[in-house]
């Protein structure tokens, strides 16, 4: 109950800040991501020894039909869960490491090569990415959202990866030919950017402005886009240099160290912003949760608000 409450359900942890430091001292300490994938698998376990307990309990077998509801309804939701795995396996890809390259202390830049014309993303997707044959790097795949845009090359894929985490900190390891796997990709922002008539706010929180990044550089100059990101990584050469690219395509960029204060927000959205505009926001919970009240203050409403949460 506490490890679904914690690791599972983000309602309280994204709400409460004590909540969110004692898992935060957990994950740091106790539980790294290896360990908390194995446990999620104990669901196995426990779903095997309820049904040998309903099976056990004579009283149960009293009752007309409960035990043959309950096998259906338990054969039912193995077999559906097979089916998704066997599907989810089939969808696959596989690419190799062209370059692993260090941006800066706590950050490396990813890129993965398909074959040609096996795989066709979207820009502000994201895949899960499992290293199987890397020493010293986990096998359990782990979300990442793309940086890069297909439109410059749909046969190469890049990944701005910030070593927050156990995981990320292996990235450094990976050589180069390397082979990976990618479940996905996911994701539905492009197909909103995409149908959008309206001015779109890119609203960046920290590491979340990766597929926001994507998302400017495949419609730059197509669309009327607004990049607002609040991170320590603004001041990275790397993401100078493609923020620059950015405004000389006509992209309004707006990013400071700091979170944006309400008054910040007042200052560099425009009226017509405003007015018209949606938001897509990417960047931790908890933090989403507060920009999504400034910005509701402001004026926006709910359904002109898109996130994506990072809780991985």
């Amino acid at each position: 109950m506490a490890n679904a409450v914690l690791f599972l359900s983000g309602w309280l942890v994204d709400r409460l800040l004590f909540l969110k430091r004692f898992k935060t001292w957990i994950e740091g300490r106790l539980l790294n991501h290896q360990v908390t994938m194995w446990i999620h698998r104990l669901n196995f376990v426990v779903i095997a020894l309820i049904w040998l307990h309903v099976h056990l309990i004579p009283r149960l077998g009293i009752v007309p039909g409960f035990r043959l509801t309950f096998d259906i309804y338990t054969g039912v939701t193995i077999i559906l869960y097979c089916w998704w795995k066997l599907k989810v396996s089939r969808s696959y890809s596989t690419a190799i490491v062209k370059e692993n390259i260090s941006l800066g202390s706590s950050m490396q830049k990813l890129t993965l090569q398909f074959k040609a014309g096996k795989e066709n993303y979207r820009a502000g997707d994201f895949y899960f990415l499992a290293f199987k044959r890397v020493k010293g790097v986990s096998k359990e795949p782990h979300p990442f959202s793309v940086s890069s845009a297909p439109r410059n090359n749909p046969h190469e894929v890049s990944f701005m990866i910030h070593q927050l985490g156990d995981f990320t900190r292996q990235i450094i390891k990976v050589p180069v030919g390397a082979k990976v796997k990618l479940e996905g990709p996911f994701g539905l922002f492009d197909r909103e950017v995409q149908n959008s008539e309206v001015p779109l706010i890119l609203y960046g929180l920290g590491s979340g402005v990766a597929p926001l990044i994507s998302l400017a550089q495949q419609y730059a100059g197509t669309k009327q886009l607004h990049l607002i990101w609040s991170g320590p990584q603004i001041n990275n050469p790397s993401y100078q240099k493609i923020l620059g690219e950015l405004k000389k395509k006509g992209v309004k960029v707006d990013v400071q160290i700091h979170r944006f204060l309400a008054t910040d927000l007042i200052r560099i959205i425009s009226s017509n912003e405003l007015k018209q505009g949606k938001v897509i926001i990417v960047g931790s919970a908890s933090r989403i949760l507060d920009v999504r009240r400034r910005l509701r203050k402001l004026g926006f409403s709910k359904d002109r608000l898109i996130d994506e949460r990072l809780t991985l």
